[in-house]
């Protein structure tokens, strides 16, 4: 949300009131859905005073974990699961099956010290369950006809010798990963692919896909892959 106007952004910087804390893109971000501001206003603000200071300030490192209804019909039901560190944050979507290119069923998101936000997600193609503890992600199949998955990542001034099969460094994350998958691919992506991806008109030119094959039969109570962020510590004074 630094680089994109998202509504839940909007609604959050009007809440917070300080251009310090927004999160709201500078001028040249995408403005897509600015004009959404009007509906806020006319509704009006009302957020509970003990969230709001959790929004103006971080107090504690905390896990959460919550079951979500909905109204897609097999799909009512979905279990939520953060992990929310000072600087960085992960989460995980279960039992999601309708496929959207707006919504992942596993993000990953860090502060670097230039002030850019590096960002990991796992599409939601209705093909993965993703469950986070406050060490992990663990990445599961949910479709069984699945032939692969895909996690998209971003890191700035990154590159493709840094994303290694057991190791990628996207400081001041590294992760670690885990899987006895076939690692089909891994490209740079271009400005269209991301565009269409990420419904983003604003460019990173540092994304990759990375494409993992799933083989016949795979089973749905063994993790296809499970990544652990290690945050390397950074002076942060200045943000």
């Amino acid at each position: 949300m630094k680089k994109y106007t998202a509504i839940l952004g909007v609604w959050i910087a009007l809440a917070v009131n300080d251009a310090l804390l927004t999160t709201l893109p500078a001028k040249n971000g995408s403005q897509n859905e600015s004009n959404f501001i009007v509906c806020i206003f006319d509704l009006g603000i009302s957020m509970p005073r003990k969230a709001l200071d959790k929004f103006r300030q971080f107090s504690t490192l905390r896990f959460l974990s919550r079951i979500t209804p909905n109204y897609y019909e097999a799909d009512k039901l979905k279990k939520v699961t953060a992990y929310i560190h000072t600087n960085w944050m992960m989460g995980g979507l279960w039992g999601n099956r309708k496929v959207s290119h707006i919504l992942k069923t596993g993000t990953i998101h860090w502060n670097s010290p230039s002030g850019d936000i590096g960002w990991l997600h796992v599409p939601g193609e209705g093909k993965t369950n993703v469950r986070v503890d406050e060490k992990q992600m663990s990445i599961y199949l949910a479709d069984p006809e699945a032939k692969d998955f895909e996690i998209i990542v971003y890191g700035l001034n990154s590159s493709i010798t840094d994303i290694k099969e057991t190791n990628w460094k996207l400081s001041p994350m590294e992760m670690d990963i885990q899987s006895t998958l076939l690692r089909r691919s891994i490209v740079l992506m271009s400005r269209d692919s991301i565009r269409d991806t990420i419904e983003s008109d604003v460019y990173y030119p540092y994304v990759y896909k990375v494409v993992y094959e799933i083989p016949a039969g795979g089973n749905a109570d063994d993790p296809l892959l499970i990544t652990t962020p290690k945050y390397l510590k950074w002076n942060i004074s200045a943000l």
